[in-house]
C-alpha cells in the first residue's frame, strides 16, 4: 500500500461571472515635457469568469467632465488588454494633476476594482551636460549681470537671484565666455510667466561660438532681441549651450557637452519705468524658523496683486492676494514645513510680475 498516492490538491478559484476593472495606468508619466495632447494608455482586466464585449471606459483629469469611450471586441476571461484613448489629455500645466480611470459593466460584480487613481506632476526641468572640459558657459554678461560662473554641478546654475534689466521692443549684447570652441548658444525668456521655455520666447536662435575651433578661452558678443510687445516685469531667463550641434528647441533635454544656466530679465519701459510701477525692488527678508518677509513699495499700483511660492518642480505652495496699505505691500509667510532648497516667489498681476528665488534652510 501506497498512503502518499491517495490524495489530490487542487487550488479552485471562484470567478464572479461580470468582473471587469483597470490594473494599471501606463502613460502618460511624471516629467518635464507634458504638454497638451498626451496620450493616456491604461491597462484593463477581465477578473471575470465570462468574457465581455462592447464595453465603456471613461477617464476623469483634474476634476473635469469625464470623457468616456466604448472598446469594442472580446476580453476573455483572466486576460488584460492596453487600451489608448482616443481622445488625449491636457498635461501641460505645471503641477500635479489628477487623473482617475474607470470601467463600466452592467452588472458588475466587484466596484471595488473598477477604478484606479493616479498623479501626474509636470514640473521645471533642470537639465544636464558635462561642462569639465570647458564647454558651457564661464562667464555671463548681460545689462547688469557680470557672472563668473565657471562649470556649474552637472551643467546646470541656478542665478535666478541676478538680473538684467532690458527695454521693451530693445536689442541688448549678449557676451559669453567659454572654455571651448563649437558652442551653440540659446536663450529663452519666460514671458508668460508658466514656468516653461517655449519656441516663441527664444531670444538668441543657436549662436555659435568659436566655430570649428577645440580648446582654449573664447569671448563672443551675440544680439539678444526684446520683442516690443514683450510683457513688461520680471520673468525667468534661461540660457543654454551645446557642443557642435545646436541646442535642442527643448529646455528640458540633457546634453552630452555644455551647460544651462536660468537668470532673470527684467522688461521695462523706455522711461525706465515699469508698467503701473515706479522703479523698485521686491525685498525678502528672512526672519527666522523659515519664515520669511515681503515688501514692495509701488507708489502708482493701487490695485490688489497676487504673490505665489512655488518650489523648482512648479508646484505651488502658497498663493494669496495682496492690499496696497499706504503706498506698500507687505505679506509674511512660513516656509518651516517645506523641504530645505530652493523656491521662487512671485509677485505680481496678470501684466506684470516680480520674481525673486528664496532658500529653505
Amino acid at each position: 500500500m501506497d498512503p502518499a498516492n491517495d490524495t489530490v490538491i487542487s487550488m479552485v478559484t471562484h470567478l464572479h461571472p461580470n468582473d471587469i476593472g483597470i490594473s494599471g495606468i501606463n502613460s502618460p508619466v511624471s516629467g518635464s515635457n507634458l504638454g497638451t495632447n498626451e496620450s493616456i494608455e491604461v491597462t484593463i482586466e477581465n477578473f471575470g469568469g465570462d468574457p465581455q464585449t462592447d464595453f465603456d471606459v471613461s477617464y476623469t483629469l483634474d476634476g473635469g467632465d469625464p470623457v468616456t469611450e466604448q472598446i469594442s471586441g472580446t476580453l476573455n476571461s483572466t486576460e488584460s488588454m492596453t487600451y489608448t484613448f482616443v481622445t488625449t489629455g491636457d498635461f501641460s500645466a505645471l503641477g500635479d494633476h489628477e487623473l482617475s480611470v474607470t470601467t463600466s459593466l452592467p452588472d458588475d460584480s466587484d466596484p471595488s476594482n473598477d477604478e484606479i487613481a493616479a498623479t501626474i506632476t509636470k514640473f521645471i526641468c533642470l537639465p544636464t551636460a558635462n561642462c569639465s572640459l570647458g564647454d558651457g558657459i564661464q562667464e555671463f554678461q548681460l545689462a547688469e549681470i557680470d557672472n563668473n560662473s565657471g562649470c556649474d554641478p552637472d551643467g546646470y546654475g541656478n542665478y535666478l537671484d541676478l538680473t538684467a534689466t532690458m527695454l521693451q521692443g530693445s536689442t541688448n549684447d549678449l557676451t559669453i565666455t567659454t572654455g571651448y570652441g563649437s558652442q551653440y548658444v540659446k536663450v529663452w525668456i519666460d514671458f508668460n510667466d508658466d514656468f516653461a521655455f517655449e519656441t516663441d520666447e527664444i531670444v538668441v536662435n543657436d549662436y555659435v561660438i568659436a566655430d570649428g575651433q577645440g580648446g582654449g578661452s573664447y569671448t563672443e558678443t551675440m544680439p539678444l532681441e526684446i520683442p516690443a510687445d514683450a510683457l513688461l516685469g520680471e520673468h525667468m531667463m534661461r540660457a543654454k549651450t551645446n557642443w557642435n550641434s545646436t541646442v535642442p528647441n527643448d529646455p528640458c533635454e540633457s546634453t552630452t557637452y555644455g551647460e544651462t544656466e536660468d537668470y532673470t530679465a527684467n522688461i521695462v519701459l523706455e522711461t525706465g519705468i515699469t508698467q503701473n510701477f515706479v522703479p523698485n525692488e521686491m525685498n525678502i527678508s528672512y526672519l527666522e524658523n523659515n519664515h520669511f518677509a515681503v515688501s514692495f513699495k509701488a507708489l502708482n499700483q493701487t490695485e490688489p496683486l497676487t504673490i505665489s511660492v512655488h518650489n523648482m518642480l512648479g508646484h505651488t505652495l502658497i498663493e494669496n492676494r495682496i492690499l496696497n496699505v499706504n503706498g506698500k505691500y507687505v505679506y509674511d509667510f512660513d516656509m518651516s514645513y517645506a523641504k530645505p532648497g530652493v523656491y521662487i516667489v512671485r509677485l505680481g498681476s496678470s501684466s506684470f510680475g516680480k520674481v525673486k528665488r528664496i532658500v529653505v534652510k
